[in-house]
């Protein structure tokens, strides 16, 4: 499949007036495999991002939304911002038929289409972009505009310099995962835990934070299953880093979510939903 790149879209660039940070979670089976352990702690999550007062934009897996359809239902109904995400990671990304599947099966559980998706791995490709632009989706949040690491998109690294997000072909809004702009690496729950506290935090001063702070998370990166002992859909070298990030860490990196909301909010960060921010930049952008 042919990626997204420049030369298949007209791009524009914009900016956030503010500081913004957005927390995103890709709600997908344990690894991309098999298993849901982690994803039925969810309400876990909600009930501390409800305590520190921080909304939540969470991505999907159809998969997931035919599993836990009453737990979807009461996020929904929390006010979560329930977007789309890919209609099985055991599979090599979307194709323009299964994310329509994906659509209808959300339609059927929510009432509403979504107005937003991630691509599997941050693979957003010309074939999904053009099905998301025919199926009148609103804006993405698949590029992960990283020099290197897992899903980076080296294509779009230099043309992250110095913007926050784009507008393709006036059409379609994408607003980019987070990385380190000083040093280009992803900026993500993955990257922190493998790091640990106090490295993951020289990190930030360091390699610096976007003006715009889309951060990802999966539930596996937030609690520990055995899936990372028997998913088969893990690569050996995966496994590793995973299971270093889980080195004496416990059952859960809650607290150290908890750590980095009162982080960003010292630092100036107001937190919003990727469509609320949608929202509010449509009608600022002209």
């Amino acid at each position: 499949m042919t990626l997204l790149n420049k030369g298949h879209v007209s791009i524009e660039r914009f900016h956030v007036d503010n500081r913004t940070a957005i927390l995103s979670l890709d709600l997908e089976a344990d690894y991309g495999g098999d298993d849901f352990e982690a994803v039925s702690q969810l309400p876990v999550l909600l009930k501390l991002l409800e305590s520190e007062n921080v909304p939540i934009t969470i991505f999907a897996e159809a998969r997931v939304l035919k599993r836990f359809p009453e737990m979807i239902r009461h996020a929904k109904n929390q006010g979560v911002d329930l977007q789309l995400h890919c209609f099985d990671h055991r599979q090599t990304g979307d194709t323009s038929q299964s994310l329509r599947k994906s659509i209808q099966i959300y339609q059927d559980l929510v009432g509403a289409r979504p107005n937003g998706y991630r691509a599997d791995t941050f693979r957003l490709t010309k074939q999904i972009y053009k099905t998301l632009i025919d199926e009148n989706f609103l804006w993405d949040s698949s590029i992960l505009p990283a020099a290197f690491g897992f899903g980076a998109s080296r294509e779009w690294c230099k043309e992250s310099s110095g913007n926050d997000y784009f507008r393709f072909d006036k059409k379609l809004y994408e607003f980019p995962v987070a990385i380190h702009p000083n040093i280009k690496i992803p900026f993500t729950h993955s990257y922190q835990a493998i790091l640990r506290k106090y490295p993951a935090y020289l990190l930030q001063i360091l390699g610096g934070l976007p003006k715009l702070l889309v951060y990802d998370m999966h539930m596996s990166d937030l609690v520990w299953t055995k899936s990372i002992n028997t998913s088969q859909s893990i690569p050996d070298s995966a496994r590793a880093l995973y299971k270093l990030s889980w080195f004496m860490r416990g059952k859960n990196t809650f607290s150290e979510l908890a750590s980095l909301i009162k982080n960003l909010r010292n630092r100036g960060y107001i937190f919003t939903t990727l469509d609320e921010l949608y929202h509010k930049v449509k009608i600022n952008d002209k």
